[in-house]
């Protein structure tokens, strides 16, 4: 159950690997590494790479609004 898989991040010592498609879990994150086609396209800090354009940002629909000039 969802319960049980958070219980089991919060209480577990040491790294959990977590493939997800779903945000809340990809926020829980402390790094994210975005596969595709079995490459790394992205890497890092969940916030950060919500919060700029890219493969992540767009898979997960936040891509970020565009800077005004």
């Amino acid at each position: 159950s969802c319960r049980m898989i958070v219980r089991t991040i919060e209480e577990f010592p040491g790294t959990i690997l977590l493939v997800t498609h779903d945000p809340t879990w990809l926020e829980r994150a402390d790094r994210v590494w975005h596969l595709d086609d079995g490459q790394i396209v992205e890497h890092g800090n969940p916030d950060d790479i919500l919060a700029t354009p890219g493969p992540t940002s767009h898979l997960f629909g936040r891509e970020p609004a565009p800077i005004a000039s």
